[in-house]
C-alpha cells in the first residue's frame, strides 16, 4: 500500500515527464513578424479603454495610465462605452482591458472590437 508521500513523488515525476518533451517548444525562439509595420517606434499618445463590472479592471487601467504619464506619454482613458471609435487612429497605442468570463472575452467587448476601424500599424495591448 502506498502512502501519501510516495503518491505525491510519483505524481510529480509523471508531470515532469509529460512537461519536459514540450519544454523546447515553449521557449519561443521564433521571431514574431507583424503583417503591417508600426507607424512609429516611439509611443507619444495612448488610448486606454476598459470594460469593468466590479471596478477591478478599471483600477488596473488607471494604474497603467498613471505609469505611462510618468514616462511622458499622453494618455486618454475612458470606459469602453464612452470611447469615440473614429478618433482611435489618432493614438499610437491602444490598450483594451476586460474581465474574462469562463476563459473567454465578454461578447460586449468582442462586438466593440469588431466595430473598430482599420488600425493597421497601431500597437495594441490587452
Amino acid at each position: 500500500m502506498n502512502n501519501r508521500r510516495a503518491f505525491l513523488k510519483r505524481s510529480a515525476i509523471a508531470a515532469l515527464a509529460l512537461y519536459v518533451p514540450s519544454f523546447p517548444a515553449s521557449i519561443g525562439s521564433a521571431r514574431i513578424t507583424p503583417n503591417f509595420p508600426l507607424k512609429s517606434r516611439k509611443i507619444n499618445s495612448t488610448m486606454i479603454t476598459c470594460y469593468s463590472q466590479t471596478g477591478n479592471t478599471a483600477r488596473h487601467g488607471k494604474l497603467m495610465a498613471k505609469v505611462l504619464e510618468t514616462r511622458g506619454v499622453k494618455v486618454t482613458s475612458a470606459e469602453l462605452k464612452d470611447v469615440d471609435i473614429d478618433g482611435i487612429n489618432t493614438h499610437q497605442l491602444l490598450i483594451v482591458g476586460s474581465p474574462v468570463f469562463y476563459y473567454d472575452t465578454p461578447k460586449y467587448v468582442k462586438r466593440w472590437m469588431a466595430g473598430l476601424p482599420k488600425i493597421n500599424g497601431m500597437a495594441v495591448a490587452s
